[in-house]
């Protein structure tokens, strides 16, 4: 519960454009979109989170239930993943992500194409929100700890 304020508060207080891009396609936001088409490329993902580990570490400390625990339970990971999904990556059924099974099963480049129903290689409009709320989460975590640690 500390952890989902601190990013709230977070998120709340940092500027509202705190080093992703944003655009504004058809009415809708879309945070990240560094050449403002409206969409997200696999190449803006990878710009601001170019590895799986830098998105787990920052979700696992800003927003799981057991902060630093390396790993994560399907309550915490159901708006990521449908329950088929968090099953296959769960491959000693304990009903955890561990970052090792995490690992073994995706990488950035696959978790954006997970999102990309289309399969037109860009995440516009819904495909869109969850990416953007984990690069935000991503973004958030390096803001805090460079606060940290000039």
């Amino acid at each position: 519960m500390t952890a989902l304020l601190l990013l709230l508060v977070a998120v709340a207080t940092a500027s509202p454009n705190s080093g992703g891009v944003q655009s504004f396609a058809g009415g809708q936001r879309v945070l990240f979109d560094a050449n403002g088409d409206g969409r997200l490329s696999k190449d803006e993902v990878l710009l601001i989170c170019p590895t799986l580990q830098e998105a787990l570490v920052a979700a696992d400390a800003l927003w799981d239930a057991r902060p630093f625990s390396l790993s994560f339970s399907y309550l915490e990971m159901r708006e990521f993943f449908d329950l088929d999904m968090f099953n296959r990556i769960d491959t000693n059924n304990d009903d955890r992500l561990s970052f090792d099974e995490m690992h073994a099963a995706l990488t950035m480049e696959s978790w954006f194409d997970y999102y990309d129903n289309n399969n037109d290689g860009f995440l516009d409009g819904p495909e869109a929100y969850m990416m953007e709320y984990l690069l935000e989460t991503v973004d958030v975590y390096n803001s805090m700890f460079a606060k940290q640690h000039p």
